[in-house]
């Protein structure tokens, strides 16, 4: 059995949109009252894209809770991920 636990990254979504949070830390200690209602199973935290770096940091700062991290696409820094030529070429008012 699984309890899966989808939170927006604030500013993002229905999270308080527009009010960004950039710092990874600090959205781990945002966090940390939601993980914490779970500290008595075993928790897997997975982070998508800059959701990764958030993951990474939840799991560095508390360690005594997360016990496996699963990073998908992880990025380093917010806005700094590499683009393919192509992936601009879609957006391209003609093909969106």
């Amino acid at each position: 059995h699984t309890t899966l636990v989808a939170i927006d990254r604030p500013g993002y979504g229905a999270s308080d949109f527009g009010n960004i949070e950039i710092s990874a830390w600090k959205q781990a200690e945002l966090m940390k009252p939601i993980i914490e209602r779970y500290k008595n199973r075993r928790i897997t935290v997975v982070g998508f894209s800059y959701g990764g770096t958030v993951a990474a940091a939840l799991a560095m700062k508390y360690p005594e809770i997360i016990q496996k991290t699963l990073l998908c696409s992880a990025s380093l820094i917010a806005g700094e991920e590499h683009t393919p030529a192509i992936a601009r070429w879609c957006l391209k008012p003609a093909l969106a």
